[in-house]
């Protein structure tokens, strides 16, 4: 069986998406070939439809390409506690002001 993700090759519309004449030939060719494509096409067994108890989630086989743009996790981790520090700082100012405002009780 051969599962494909096309998800990215549609152009949206308002009411509804279409499917450009170059893109509808891109995924006929995949088709024809019968062979995995990075990041847009995978030829699966049986045997492992089955052991994914037979759900047919076209990510559970094709997986989009993961953007360039992804910070490593220990930095991402960094860059979250960095910026919900620079919030609490904000909020508390803000409290401060709305205090000294007369805006809201002590």
């Amino acid at each position: 069986m051969l599962i494909v993700d096309a998800s990215e090759l549609f152009r949206k519309g308002r009411a509804q998406n279409f499917l450009d004449l170059e893109h509808a030939a891109e995924i006929l060719g995949w088709v024809q070939t019968f062979a995995d494509v990075k990041d847009r096409a995978r030829v699966v067994g049986l045997d492992e439809i089955q052991e994914e108890d037979w759900n047919l989630n076209i990510s559970r086989y094709v997986l989009p390409p993961i953007g360039e743009d992804i910070p490593p996790l220990d930095e991402a981790i960094s860059d979250f506690k960095s910026a919900l520090s620079r919030v609490r700082d904000a909020e508390e100012h803000l409290r401060t002001v709305m205090i000294e405002g007369g805006w809201l009780d002590d």
